[in-house]
């Protein structure tokens, strides 16, 4: 059907982009830890691994790592001994 035809082009098509990038980068810094985030980030983790499984490997997920940031940036720099932040 077309539309999981369309689903399965842009999904295959961002990681062909992420990869190309990725080797670019790469090849200018070659220590950098590459992570995907957000909504998306599981969905392209999980078919990354199918396709290319050592290059995904490289790759880490962590779908929170914008919030990390904005704790970072609410701690002043020290969300790593701040504890755990706890929303009700």
């Amino acid at each position: 059907d077309t539309a999981t035809a369309m689903t399965s082009g842009v999904v295959y098509g961002a990681i062909a982009a992420l990869a190309d990038w990725l080797a670019a980068w790469r090849s200018q810094v070659p220590a950098g830890r590459v992570v995907l985030t957000g909504g998306d980030g599981a969905l392209l983790a999980q078919v990354w691994r199918a396709i290319d499984p050592e290059t995904a490997a490289t790759v880490h997920l962590d779908p929170h790592a914008l919030f990390w940031g904005i704790r970072d940036l609410a701690f002043g720099g020290r969300w790593s001994q701040a504890g755990p932040i706890i929303v009700s």
